[in-house]
């Protein structure tokens, strides 16, 4: 499952998942089942992303 950013307009949903695709269909064909999150900068698994902003939020 890929999730995106909570209020991205159409356009930025549709960006993210150019500047992403080549890393979904990795992931889909290695049959990862996780949960990602997609950003301009890649495609994040949702603990690894969870725990950076948890630690950002303590800090």
């Amino acid at each position: 499952m890929f999730l995106f950013p909570g209020s991205v307009p159409l356009a930025g949903i549709l960006d993210l998942l150019t500047v992403n695709l080549a890393q979904i269909g990795a992931l889909a064909v290695a049959r990862r089942a996780n949960v990602y999150w997609l950003t301009r900068t890649g495609v994040v698994e949702y603990q690894r992303r969870a725990a950076t902003r948890g630690r950002r939020r303590r800090g």
